[in-house]
């Protein structure tokens, strides 16, 4: 199971590339950083590396809650899950 919050790395597209064709399951998150970075994840570029792996799963989600505990999925979740989907769409 790929966690796209765990490549902390100068490209983490890159890495997530040469893991992907042994994905079993991934877990999107909102940064390729983790809960520690506010660089977003380029869900389109994401979207592209799990096609071209063959990936044809699930995709769960997973949203970073703030270090200051006010996280509110109700906020956060449909936003992110929106942008997912947008991302979907557009590398269809």
């Amino acid at each position: 199971m790929w966690d796209t919050g765990k490549f902390v790395s100068k490209d983490p597209y890159q890495d997530i590339a040469l893991v992907a064709p042994y994905a079993v399951n991934w877990q999107i998150k909102q940064s390729p950083a983790g809960a520690d970075s506010a660089v977003p994840t380029d869900l389109v570029k994401l979207l592209r590396i799990v096609r071209a792996s063959g990936y044809r799963g699930y995709l769960p989600i997973e949203t970073l809650a703030p270090s200051d505990k006010s996280y509110d999925p109700f906020a956060v979740v449909p936003p992110f899950l929106k942008q997912v989907r947008e991302a979907i769409a557009q590398t269809a």
